[in-house]
């Protein structure tokens, strides 16, 4: 490659997988290789390890961290306060969480903010939703704002805080990293709009 190129590896749909997690990814997939579409599959993704009918699932031992989606939704919800495994949902593709997050979001508030900062397909995903039921969207502009002028925790805080009273929003759908690596203080944000305005409903793309 020459050297007045660069070449960018977006790693962001798979994630950085810790040792673990990679162990598992693999002998699942040696699993998947040895029986396709096989009921000892569905047993395995749906009851784990431990309820899985295959003696050959049982005896490898870097499938033994994997306890079914029940756990996993079980995990996950003891991560987040004040939430419950009927909170947690999964999806084998991140654009339909986002389809639901985008209907929800716009189904429960009449006008939603937005930022320049959210990956372009979830905004087109967002903005499809509220067509249907004449939710309104603004976008804040803060992408030149902290590049070039440096804005800091206060700084977006107080504008987004603004933005959001002046057309007197009621949701929020932000993006807690983007594809630059800018990490949007999520909490300090909401806790500054709740503050002075009524916050009905809250989007976050953690991916």
């Amino acid at each position: 490659m020459p050297h007045n190129k660069t070449l960018y590896l977006d790693d962001a749909r798979i994630g950085r997988f810790r040792p673990q997690a990679r162990k598992l990814y693999q002998g699942f997939l040696d699993f998947v290789a040895d029986s396709p579409s096989s009921r000892n599959v569905f047993n395995f993704l749906i009851d784990g390890t431990g309820n899985a009918s295959s003696a050959k699932v049982k005896n490898q031992r870097s499938l033994k961290a994997w306890r079914g989606v029940n756990r996993l939704r079980e995990s996950l919800a003891k991560g987040l306060a004040n939430t419950t495994t009927r909170d947690v949902y999964l999806a084998s593709r991140s654009r339909a969480l986002m389809q639901l997050g985008a209907r929800m979001l716009t189904r429960t508030c009449h006008r939603c903010l937005s930022i320049d900062l959210n990956w372009p397909v979830y905004q087109h995903e967002l903005a499809e939703e509220a067509k249907q039921v004449d939710c309104d969207i603004i976008v804040g502009r803060i992408q030149d704002c902290i590049i070039a002028d440096r804005w800091d925790i206060d700084d977006i805080c107080s504008y987004l805080s603004d933005v959001y009273a002046r057309y007197r929003c009621d949701g929020l759908f932000l993006p807690a990293v983007d594809s630059m690596g800018i990490r949007l203080p999520i909490v300090e944000i909401v806790d500054r709009l709740r503050a002075n305005n009524e916050v009905r409903f809250v989007v976050v793309d953690a991916a």
